[in-house]
């Protein structure tokens, strides 16, 4: 208005100024900052949320190392891997270790029951542990058993192979047995003496004692077909007890035959009679003579358990070529001798016309007739022969076919006739065809070549 009247009075170039304050200005909608949150507050705020997810993610991982499935795949996973090493870390505990050797015998003594272990071990878990396999024979043989507790809530487990209990009755006199590398434990005579507690396992124990006759000293082994409830009793008396012996078939000519029983001379019988303790291992072998030359077979062990104990004996390599070297020589040795005998036999017959040679003959042959009719049916007395003079003979090969011998020879000998024809030397590739009889032979067939 004071502008507008000074203006109405001629002051019209007067300028104008105007300031406005700023709550008197037009004003536009101010958003609210948002309210920014400190360091400090943040963790108050997040900790706790951080604290939980960790709590439970170290639930589920230590629930995932703990607990009986845990324990018993491990165990399943190192006896499908034949780990024998962690078999025997899963088995042991401070007072109880076990070694690769007792986990590998635990292994092959369950797949010898040809049980599903992995089955068994499923009714393990779903009984939280509380069950166990138990065999035919009602023997615990795996099980777990709680062990400790992480931070006192995980529950931990232990694979356990229940161990069997041995008690020993024996009639031996002084008899004393000693468990693996255990100390040796004194035994009363006819009376059961508790052993102790041992892993369920195929295993050896060493028994003395004394019989009439003699000192016995023998491992016995724990037969675990014989456990029932976990227990073992092994009854070691002396008794008699049949060996059933049988020789390898190279030795069918072997003479002075000698059967050694636990080192000593048991006598030649192969079926012998013999002071023996159930379960007794014995060590056999035999002594025998081929051609003025004394061999010894391979030893055979053999665990003592029926009334009698068959054993089958072996030669070495060795043995077995010089067997056949030493057959062949008094093979050729034999034939030498026949043939030698058949020719003086011959040569004999041919100077008398006469027929002496009959039993080197196999006289329902060809080859036999033909001989009769050369000796004293006219064939020498027409060739005008006076005699044969023997020369060589020499054997170039024998071979056995179906029982039989094919025997090459080349032989000579000298002609002497009747009348003034100049001797002869007759040089022979003969081949001669034998069959055992007897304790010699028979010609069934014979080849001559000239030679």
């Amino acid at each position: 208005e004071e502008f507008a009247e000074a203006k109405s009075q001629g002051f019209s170039n007067l300028p104008i100024r105007s300031e406005l304050l700023d709550s008197q200005l037009p004003q536009k909608p101010v958003k609210k900052a948002k309210k920014r949150i400190s360091k400090k507050q943040a963790i108050m705020f997040g900790g706790p949320t951080l604290l939980l997810a960790a709590l439970i993610g170290a639930f589920f991982y230590l629930n995932s190392i703990t607990g009986v499935k845990v324990v018993t795949d491990h165990f399943a996973k190192a006896v499908s891997s034949k780990d024998f090493d962690e078999v025997a870390s899963l088995l042991s505990t401070q007072s109880d270790k076990w070694t690769r050797a007792e986990a590998r015998a635990l292994v092959e003594h369950i797949e010898s029951q040809e049980i599903n272990l992995e089955t068994e071990l499923d009714n393990i878990v779903e009984s939280n542990g509380k069950s166990a396999y138990i065999d035919d024979n009602n023997n615990k043989i795996l099980g777990v058993t709680e062990k400790s507790k992480k931070f006192g809530i995980f529950q931990e487990y232990q694979m356990v192979s229940y161990p069997v209990k041995v008690k020993v009755n024996t009639n031996l006199d002084n008899a004393t047995i000693k468990p693996g590398e255990k100390k040796t434990i004194t035994l009363k005579k006819n009376t059961d003496t508790e052993l102790g507690e041992y892993h369920f396992i195929k295993q050896d124990f060493t028994l003395k004692g004394k019989t009439d006759v003699g000192d016995v000293e023998s491992k016995v082994q724990l037969d675990l077909a014989t456990a029932k409830d976990n227990e073992i009793k092994l009854d070691l008396k002396s008794e008699k007890k049949q060996l059933k012996i049988t020789m390898p078939s190279e030795t069918s000519k072997a003479t002075d035959i000698k059967i050694v029983v636990n080192g000593k001379e048991s006598g030649s019988s192969l079926t012998p009679e013999l002071q023996l303790v159930p379960y007794q291992e014995l060590e056999i072998y035999a002594k025998f003579t081929i051609s003025d030359t004394t061999f010894t077979t391979n030893k055979e062990t053999v665990i003592v358990e029926d009334d009698t104990t068959n054993v089958k004996l072996s030669l070495p390599k060795e043995v077995v070529s010089k067997i056949r070297e030493k057959n062949e020589e008094a093979q050729k040795a034999k034939v030498s001798t026949f043939l030698n005998d058949y020719r003086s036999a011959v040569f004999s017959s041919v100077s008398n016309r006469s027929n002496n040679y009959s039993q080197y003959y196999d006289t329902s042959s060809a080859v036999y007739r033909e001989m009769v009719e050369w000796t004293t049916g006219g064939g020498v007395k027409k060739a005008k022969i006076n005699y044969y003079e023997p020369g060589a003979l020499d054997i170039r090969e024998i071979k056995e076919e179906n029982g039989s011998y094919i025997v090459t020879t080349y032989e000579d000998y000298t002609v002497h006739y009747t009348d003034n024809t100049p001797n002869s030397v007759n040089r022979k590739n003969k081949t001669y065809y034998l069959k055992p009889s007897g304790d010699s032979f028979v010609i069934y067939n014979l080849e001559v070549s000239e030679g």
